[in-house]
């Protein structure tokens, strides 16, 4: 099955969501190759908790926002977070490992 390049165009997002991009990743992955069980589902939740601490990704990255308002601290379990970026960028990986062997084959 060909991998439509048209869908490669519409990725485009008005700010920074994760979860929106992994959204958009999940539908076109299903409309390819199926629905693939419990691991992108599994990514998903890891998203979406990230996603709920912070919904526009600069918590994370940043001791302020664009406003000066300084965040408050935060908790990190630092090996629950190695592990949640393991499952989600190894994901990802495949994804592109995927779609690569899939365009050089079609």
């Amino acid at each position: 099955m060909a991998f439509p390049m048209a869908a490669s165009k519409e990725s485009r997002l008005e700010k920074h969501n994760l979860l929106t991009l992994y959204d958009k990743l999940l539908k076109l992955l299903a409309d390819i190759y199926g629905d693939d069980g419990h691991w992108s589902k599994h990514c998903r939740n890891i998203i979406v908790h990230l996603h709920n601490a912070d919904p526009d990704g600069e918590k994370f990255r940043f001791p302020e926002s664009l406003s000066r308002e300084v965040f408050p601290e935060v908790d990190i379990d630092i090996a629950g977070l190695i592990r949640a970026h393991h499952h989600v960028t190894f994901l990802c990986d495949c994804v592109v490992t995927m779609l690569r062997e899939e365009r050089y084959q079609g």
